[in-house]
């Protein structure tokens, strides 16, 4: 595998890390807000759920995220100063860092932006029923990097200077989602029903079978054995095997 794979699958997987402890700050998992007061789309779980009020939520209205992972966010935030930082800022040691990892570090992100959405009452033979349409963008992405990776990344000085890069894996993928959804009322009953149609946009997996890090002096030398395979628009070899 050519030098630039292994890059950009190592720099990928820390930008997936990073992306989802942006996101478990800053977004709320949908299976949590359903129990919200007047949350709007809680049809989403429960298709006979109705809103008093019609509703249209515009470009990126909301941001569900949710994640889950063997390591947290205080793995690779530290505070410093009155700022934040991350994990390869000089002011977090080798050890600090390293001693909060496990030998698989494992992480799954599933994040979904609403494009557009609306809910509105309308009348079908007299009877009124709860409507609802909506477009999302949805994307899922999972890593598996072992402790050496990171143990390489932050420069931690051993006798051997020898590092084991093997067994990393990154998954991802994109899809719209176009969903829609009815809900009546029927005695003391109120029943409902929700169908959705995907479209997949893209999807990437990457794979380093075997990579394998070693100082000779003041010279880096590396060997791996690695392949990324990708599908979706606008996607293009860009480089050679």
């Amino acid at each position: 595998m050519k030098k630039g794979y292994r890059h950009i699958v190592i720099v990928a997987a820390l930008m997936i890390l990073a992306t989802s402890a942006l996101f478990r700050a800053n977004g709320q998992d949908m299976r949590s807000a359903y129990f919200i007061d007047d949350y709007i789309y809680s049809y989403r779980l429960n298709p006979a759920f109705q809103t008093k009020k019609n509703f249209a939520g515009t470009l990126f209205s909301t941001i569900h995220a949710g994640s889950n992972s063997n390591v947290g966010l205080s793995t690779f935030i530290y505070p410093y100063g009155d700022q934040l930082v991350n994990f390869m800022h000089k002011s977090v040691s080798a050890e600090e860092f390293l001693s909060k990892l496990n030998k698989i570090n494992r992480l799954c992100v599933n994040i979904d932006y609403n494009i557009a959405s609306v809910g509105f009452w309308g009348k079908y033979k007299g009877e009124d029923i709860f409507q609802t349409y909506e477009i999302n963008w949805r994307n899922n992405t999972s890593a598996k990097i072992p402790f050496q990776v990171f143990n390489f990344l932050k420069g931690r000085n051993d006798d051997s200077f020898f590092y084991d890069l093997s067994n990393v894996r990154v998954l991802t993928s994109s899809y719209l989602e176009f969903a829609g959804g009815v809900s009546k009322r029927s005695g003391d009953f109120t029943w409902g029903i929700r169908g959705k149609f995907l479209l997949g946009m893209n999807k990437i997996s990457a794979h380093i079978k075997h990579m394998y890090a070693n100082l000779n002096g003041l010279y880096w030398s590396m060997s791996s054995d690695a392949n990324i395979k990708a599908a979706g628009g606008g996607i293009k070899r860009v480089l050679k095997e």
